[in-house]
């Protein structure tokens, strides 16, 4: 009797825990299921979808930096029907604000540089020390039009923000203020065409007109007689100077003053241009390349949202197997 009621009893013991394992499991599972009914997955997944597009689409042009630095590029297209053609034109950064930081190598009139065929180059770094927005403009310096030539006349205003901890971020607009993702200059160069001229006959050739006729020349009848020139009247203004003969004085004479002459000399100077440095800039120290930053600091938050992407996947996926185990059980 003892031992059928020990039986009992342990049985009793084993089915409690087992009951109470089983309502451990469904608390746990109706709280998973939960919240997961009471969480928009649609507006994370479509957040995730936003953000991976946003950082997919981050051009070079806008340069993110976190040591008070900025840069961003500037792109050239050339396009020819000869190659030996120039292929090289120049641009000009000019800040808004005097005081607005400049790239080294800066002048009065702003940062100009070249640019040759296809290619594209790094403006900067340009470092702040200062929060604020700082705004520049951008264009292509035309000294002399060439009318072979088809010039990008464009004017882009590149706006670089700086926070409170120094990091800095581009914006660039164009004539009407919309954003940007790239700063782009597209040039070309038409040849023209050489065609050989007609040819143009010979003029003819003058012919000689005829000699004209002269009247015959009558010989003189008489020959002429001596001709009496009278002697001009001499006016007396010497002043009582003798001329040599002895006779009248001569008043009036008085002797040859030197003559002046003022002799114009003309002085080419030959000034050549230089570019002379600003005071105010700040001298050339080593600075981090921003386009090596902004490139890591792409691919980490690519990654990090990859990886939230997959993590939201497989929870999302737990989650409904769960909840079908649940409907199987019931």
């Amino acid at each position: 009797m003892k031992k059928t009621l020990k039986r009992l009893s342990a049985a009793n013991t084993e089915n409690r825990k087992q009951n109470a394992g089983s309502v451990k499991r469904n608390c746990e599972n109706v709280g998973i299921s939960g919240l997961l009914s009471g969480f928009h997955w649609s507006k994370l997944l479509i957040f995730v979808t936003v953000l991976l597009v946003v950082l997919m689409t981050l051009t070079p042009a806008a340069v993110l930096a976190a040591d008070g630095s900025a840069g961003f590029t500037v792109e050239q297209t050339y396009s020819t029907s000869d190659s030996t053609a120039a292929a090289t034109f120049t641009y000009r950064l000019k800040p808004l604000d005097p005081e607005n930081p400049m790239p080294l190598g800066s002048t009065i009139d702003g940062y100009t540089f070249r640019i040759t065929g296809n290619a594209s180059v790094l403006i900067g770094p340009i470092y702040y020390s200062k929060t604020g927005m700082y705004v520049y403009t951008i264009n292509q310096v035309i000294a002399a039009s060439n009318q072979n030539y088809s010039y990008d006349r464009r004017v882009y205003t590149v706006e670089i923000h700086v926070d409170e901890s120094l990091n800095t971020f581009v914006i660039v607009k164009n004539e009407s203020g919309n954003k940007l993702g790239a700063i782009e200059f597209s040039n070309s160069y038409n040849a023209p065409d050489i065609t050989d001229p007609p040819d143009t006959p010979d003029p003819p050739k003058p012919t000689d007109p005829e000699k004209p006729t002269e009247p015959p020349v009558k010989p003189p009848t008489d020959p002429p007689g001596p001709i009496d020139i009278p002697e001009p009247p001499v006016t007396n203004t010497n002043n009582g100077t003798d001329i040599g003969d002895g006779s009248t004085p001569v008043t009036g004479l008085n002797p040859a003053a030197p003559v002046e002459q003022e002799n114009e000399v003309g002085i080419d100077i030959d000034i050549e241009n230089t570019d002379m440095p600003v005071s105010g800039l700040r001298p050339a120290t080593d600075g981090p390349k921003t386009g090596d930053d902004s490139n890591t600091l792409f691919d980490i938050i690519l990654f990090g949202a990859g990886g939230l992407l997959t993590v939201t996947a497989i929870v999302v996926l737990l989650a409904s197997r769960k909840r079908n185990k649940l409907g199987v059980r019931s």
